[in-house]
């Protein structure tokens, strides 16, 4: 069994308790306008560009047998430009430039191969209480492979946890959701026909997952917000949102993502441009009074934020 990993990253701070290893599945369903990780919403490998170490060689171009490399001289600066309809990240220009300006996105591993990463940093894990998070993308499309993980993770006691949108069958969803020792749950917009503007996908199918799985098992839950600016940072979406919350069969945890810009550069190096250039990050004043607001609209259910 194998899957394409976008990244592993070690001594991660943020997704979970303690210290861990946060795998970056590759393949996502939903198209998110603000995504940091767009280098993980295609399933399949694939070619970046860092235009600030080309040399304009032209060796890269030279070495595609696909033909999916050209030399754009249109702006001050030539630039490479990839054809994805033609590129198949087969490395070959990778391997001709002496700049690393072209990079590929994504290797393949089975499980036996991953566990093996994952389990080197066991005395970390032991000694801040931390583990594995399986993150991407989107782990819930590969959850065959996740779900092996997660048994070899158990066998050494290594603490499980997974970051998900939850847009997935049901069967794959518990398969996984129930097996983990935390979750954390994105819904990104209450409202279904602003969830489809701003995401590509319905929430109907995340919510209900959401509502079976607090029925179903007892595995703790994180709900996500990621709070963007003029998209559902208002007070009329933050109250219903809050609603919701409150209305669930069993007590969550409420988590507020403050909008950032930390990987938009990724969107250069990828060649599609960022949607939301128009939009700043939220003050510290202001986040702090709408997360001050959701709190005094929630019953038990703890609100937190890092800021």
């Amino acid at each position: 069994m194998k899957a394409i990993i976008e990244n592993i990253q070690h001594f991660s701070l943020h997704d979970g308790p303690g210290t861990r290893t946060t795998v970056f599945f590759k393949g996502c369903p939903l198209k998110c306008l603000w995504c940091s990780n767009p280098t993980t919403q295609n399933p399949k490998r694939e070619l970046i560009y860092k235009k600030d170490n080309c040399l304009r060689c032209g060796k890269c171009i030279a070495a595609c047998k696909q033909n999916a490399l050209s030399m754009d001289t249109s702006q001050k600066l030539p630039i490479v430009r990839i054809d994805k309809n033609l590129c198949t990240a087969c490395k070959e220009c990778t391997e001709h430039c002496p700049a690393d300006a072209l990079q590929t996105i994504g290797n393949e591993y089975d499980t036996a191969a991953l566990f093996n990463i994952i389990k080197k940093d066991i005395l970390f894990y032991q000694n801040t209480n931390g583990g594995v998070t399986f993150s991407g993308g989107e782990m819930l499309m590969h959850h065959q492979f996740v779900s092996e993980l997660i048994k070899q993770c158990k066998t050494l006691n290594i603490h499980t946890a997974a970051e998900t949108s939850g847009f997935a069958p049901y069967e794959h969803v518990k398969e996984i959701l129930s097996r983990l020792d935390m979750c954390f749950y994105d819904i990104k917009h209450i409202d279904d026909e602003k969830h489809r503007e701003i995401t590509g996908q319905s929430n109907t199918l995340i919510i209900e997952n959401l509502i079976k799985i607090l029925k179903e098992t007892t595995t703790p839950i994180t709900i996500r917000l990621p709070l963007i600016p003029t998209i559902n940072d208002d007070e009329n979406h933050l109250a219903r949102y809050a609603d919701f919350l409150n209305n669930l069969p069993r007590d969550v945890t409420f988590e507020i993502l403050p909008y950032h810009r930390l990987g938009s550069n990724k969107y250069d190096m990828m060649q599609i441009g960022y949607q939301l250039t128009n939009i700043a990050p939220t003050p510290k004043e202001t986040l702090s009074r709408q997360v001050q607001f959701v709190r005094e609209k929630l019953n038990s259910i703890r609100a937190l934020c890092q800021f």
